[in-house]
């Protein structure tokens, strides 16, 4: 195959080998570079959004809609960051839960439920569970008193 390659493109293919190389031996040159990099990007990007707003919403508006399947995916990876966890963690607790609330037991699991005081992740939610537990801040009395209340509350009207 490589005698296909015109010479141009095997110069190239020998400075990304010899990169692949180089990366390896001085891992902490690299990292800096893209660090430097990044940080430029970033004040760049700041820059960029803060001169013209109204222009940047409505790019990253049409990208979401262009591209569903990446946008989704970037916040599932970024919220799988955010609290610690592997695509196998997920899945593995997804799995545990056949995909449900562990709260309802019957709407899909869409949210990653965390203790706010731990940041521990305690399991996968539905949305809305998710937000009732947060509006009753963590707080299990206060959990226990809100059942209470609609038990005793179904139990009158009944």
């Amino acid at each position: 195959m490589s005698h296909l390659l015109t010479p141009e493109l095997k110069v190239k293919a020998r400075k990304r080998e010899w990169t692949k190389r180089d990366r390896l031996k001085n891992p902490e040159k690299y990292r800096k570079r893209h660090a430097a990099r990044r940080a430029y990007y970033r004040l760049w990007a700041a820059t960029a959004c803060e001169k013209n707003p109204e222009k940047h919403r409505a790019y990253k508006k049409q990208y979401r809609l262009d591209h569903p399947e990446k946008a989704k995916s970037y916040g599932h990876l970024w919220r799988l960051k955010k609290y610690g966890l592997t695509q196998q963690d997920y899945d593995a607790m997804f799995t545990a839960q056949s995909g449900k609330c562990a709260i309802c037991l019957f709407a899909p699991a869409t949210a990653i439920d965390h203790c706010h005081r731990t940041k521990r992740v305690r399991g996968l939610l539905c949305g809305c569970c998710n937000r009732a537990i947060g509006l009753l801040r963590d707080d299990s009395s206060s959990m226990l008193r809100a059942a209470e209340y609609v038990t005793r509350q179904t139990n009158i009207q009944a």
